[in-house]
């Protein structure tokens, strides 16, 4: 059964989520004051992957390599007008099949 859950992100520049293996972040947003991720979950999914999440405003240098991410999408706090730009990878998985 896939379901889609919201991941609120805490305002750091690189933070780690974990979902379940069979997950696939959608988009990023600003809602109600936080900055979230969506994802798509297969809740009968097995094991679990741990995702590197960046968010780089405009502007701010780029302190790590994010060749490897896949860009996500870009977030605009309203009441500032700062703009975030999201990234994510797969950095770990617990799924041994």
């Amino acid at each position: 059964m896939k379901t889609i859950y919201k991941y609120k992100l805490d305002g750091t520049e690189v933070q780690y989520i974990k979902l379940p293996f069979e997950s696939e972040i959608l988009s990023a947003a600003y809602v109600a004051g936080d900055v979230v991720v969506y994802a798509l979950v297969d809740t009968k999914s097995e094991g679990e992957k741990f995702m590197e999440i960046l968010a780089y405003g405009t502007g701010h240098e780029i302190s790590k390599n994010i060749s490897a991410h896949k860009f996500i999408n870009t977030v605009t706090i309203p009441e500032s007008g700062l703009v975030f730009h999201v990234f994510a990878k797969m950095i770990r998985s617990t799924n041994f099949f």
